[in-house]
């Protein structure tokens, strides 16, 4: 549980930051990422020296320079835990994470087999350490949340008909937590 708990603290803490946030205001990392207008820099970058139309310009790059150390199926699985994680921790209706390596993991077992694990009541319980809430209860709330969410919009890239996976697409929410 710990290791989760390590993850959490990396993806939720706050950083303060200069440009932009000068104010020294506290921006999360989902924050960074997208509303620091470094994103169509580099999609548009990838996309035109290629010559081609990717979803993602920043995805591409990352399949072909994969973080060293780390395989392709890894971070595309890093990026499906952000991704669901922010569905569980922002508030409702909120910009939540876009998964931008969604499109490589599609068959990529790793995600599946970790959403399914969740049925297990011990797995679940190391995984109550990523989402910050040990409470049995607390948990159900967010996955309710979670089952709202796959209800009404996941998120896709609008080229693409298949939508990034939720740890519902996997696993029953009725069903987490309810093997030993």
């Amino acid at each position: 549980m710990e290791e989760y708990s390590k993850i959490r603290e990396m993806i939720t803490r706050t950083y303060f930051l200069g440009g932009k946030y000068r104010e020294n205001k506290a921006a999360k990392l989902t924050d960074i990422v997208y509303a620091g207008g470094h994103i169509n820099l580099i999609e548009n970058a990838k996309k035109n020296v290629d010559n081609k139309n990717y979803y993602s310009g920043i995805a591409q790059h990352w399949s072909e320079h994969v973080m060293a150390g780390y395989s392709l199926d890894q971070v595309t699985f890093a990026d499906l835990i952000i991704y669901n994680l922010s569905v569980l921790e922002e508030p409702e209706d909120t910009q939540y994470w876009f998964p931008m390596l969604y499109v490589f993991g599609l068959e990529n077992p790793m995600f599946s087999r970790f959403a399914i694990r969740l049925k297990s009541a011990y797995q679940l319980k190391r995984f109550a350490g990523l989402i910050g809430d040990i409470s049995t209860n607390g948990i159900y709330e967010r996955i309710q949340k979670m089952v709202k969410h796959s209800a009404k919009d996941k998120y896709r890239y609008n080229s693409s008909f298949d939508k990034a996976p939720l740890i519902l697409d996997y696993v029953k929410a009725d069903e987490i937590g309810k093997l030993p």
